[in-house]
């Protein structure tokens, strides 16, 4: 009887744990000159850079200090990324339509990509989409954009790091309507991007970064920010989750801009549109979404550490950053 009443009460212990919720322990303000847009921590959870609007981009150490701009002042940078290693960041900038590159270990910017926005005629326009690195960290892909009298033509760029420094190499695919954002896969030789970002619905390509060829993956696709989960199976196109392999991708996930995996690949989290700052986590295997909220704090976005532990976090209110501890 008493065998039975123990196992009774661990029944009851196993099913009170697995329906216990993911929760905010802690939430600490660690800016007060607001004005962040996006935050997002290194693949090894030891440091995050944020993009302000007056500085540009400003690292931080694991803890949230230690901050530090980058290249003070420099404020038209967009869609920065980590290389793999967490030693780089390369960026967008709008400005003059050019890659900016920060190489951490030897505390340099370089320009890759030094091109004009317009001519005096303004007849040439140009832009960079989507810059971001190979698994190896030896490789930078990004989207070249190019309009001459009306005429628009798009490559797949690609700079390759020897031993003189990055050097470019061209026009891996040649397209009118080739351009958008992309993502290269966490297992190296390929990438995917989303095409037809000026409609409603998406269509996903994929290409063989050995031969240069691309080929459709799914289309009919909402959100335009693919992720990779990092076991390379999955996905996240920002709305939805796509099996590249089978071709086929699940619906009705919660939407997001910028989203964070787990570093099993069973968890995507981020800060779901249309729900008021709501911080979801969504799990790949039951399809459920928990939502985590504190009181007084919105999220305009958020980023998660691999393990799922730590969260920076954008408030929607003014932009200032808070450094999240999560408990499940």
């Amino acid at each position: 009887m008493k065998a039975k009443f123990l196992f009774v009460l661990f029944l009851l212990f196993c099913i009170r744990s697995s329906a216990q919720a993911a929760n905010i322990k802690s939430a600490e303000k660690l800016t007060e000159d607001g004005n962040y847009t996006c935050a997002v921590w290194s693949p090894d959870g030891t440091k995050f850079f944020a993009l302000q609007s007056k500085t540009g981009l400003v690292l931080f150490d694991a803890s949230g200090r230690n901050r530090k701009a980058l290249k003070d002042g420099y404020n038209d940078i967009t869609k920065p990324s980590w290389s793999f290693d967490g030693n780089k960041i390369i960026s967008e900038c709008t400005g003059d339509q050019s890659l900016l590159l920060f190489d951490l270990v030897s505390e340099k910017a370089y320009f890759l990509e030094e091109i004009n926005a317009g001519t005096g005629n303004m007849q040439v326009l140009t832009r960079v989409f989507g810059p971001c690195f190979s698994a190896d960290n030896d490789n930078i892909y990004h989207f070249y954009w190019r309009q001459n009298h009306g005429t628009t033509e798009s490559q797949l760029r690609q700079y390759a790091l020897s031993a003189k420094g990055w050097d470019k190499i061209t026009e891996m695919i040649m397209d009118r309507r080739n351009y958008g954002n992309m993502a290269v896969s966490p297992k190296g030789g390929g990438l995917v991007f989303m095409r037809d970002l000026m409609k409603e619905l998406h269509t996903l390509y994929s290409v063989n970064l050995e031969t240069g060829k691309k080929k459709l993956v799914c289309g009919d696709l909402k959100g335009g920010n693919p992720s990779w989960s990092p076991d390379g199976k999955y996905i996240y196109t920002g709305a939805e989750l796509v099996n590249p392999a089978e071709k086929t991708a699940v619906k009705n996930l919660p939407e997001s801009v910028l989203a964070s995996w787990s570093s099993d690949s069973k968890r995507i989290v981020g800060v779901e549109k249309g729900t008021e700052g709501a911080i979801f986590i969504y799990d790949i295997e039951t399809g459920k979404k928990e939502i985590l909220q504190k009181k007084d704090l919105k999220a305009a976005a958020v980023s998660f550490t691999a393990d799922g532990k730590k969260a920076v976090c954008v408030d929607a209110k003014d932009g200032n950053l808070f450094l999240l501890t999560i408990e499940y």
